[in-house]
């Protein structure tokens, strides 16, 4: 270890690098359904049963590096309807009260769950939990969305 990082600790590009390779190292002995990891310029992609994809990126809550770190989990869950658009959003604000730990906002023409956790508080246990919560309730509200209104369900690019 050099001096200065001795002396002020991991760099951002490091810390994101270890938080990066600590958590698909914890989701490999988690999870319970089948899914691939993937690192990219943004973070770290997971693709859990070939249709469900979950962008995670770390990062500090401020600019300043010394400050608490989170983790920001997105997943996608499908495109906006072209019909009905009232009553979907209404659905989709009415399902934000029932999720635990979690909000659905639209992006890009796409309803995406995404829940931001603090790392440096957040013990195994609690991820486990947390996360086994976030990607039930993806599959659900993606289900339950496409089920009623018939919206194409969001899907990895090949």
């Amino acid at each position: 270890m050099g001096i200065f990082k001795a002396i002020f600790g991991e760099s951002k590009e490091d810390k994101t690098d270890r938080l990066r390779t600590e958590f698909a190292e914890h989701l490999k002995s988690t999870l319970s359904v089948p899914f691939e990891t993937e690192n990219n310029e943004d973070g770290l992609l997971i693709c859990i049963q070939e249709d469900l994809m979950l962008s995670v990126t770390f990062a500090p809550y401020d600019d300043d590096e010394e400050s608490a770190w989170r983790v920001v989990i997105v997943c996608p869950l499908v495109f906006l309807p072209t019909k009905n658009l009232l009553p979907f959003y209404r659905k989709v604000l009415d399902t934000n009260g029932e999720i635990d730990g979690g909000y659905m906002a639209t992006e890009d023409n796409c309803v995406k769950l995404i829940t931001t956790l603090p790392v440096d508080f957040l013990t195994e246990e609690a991820m486990t939990f947390h996360l086994a919560e976030f990607v039930s309730s993806a599959f659900g509200a993606r289900e339950a969305l496409a089920e009623e209104f018939g919206v194409q369900r969001w899907e990895p690019e090949e």
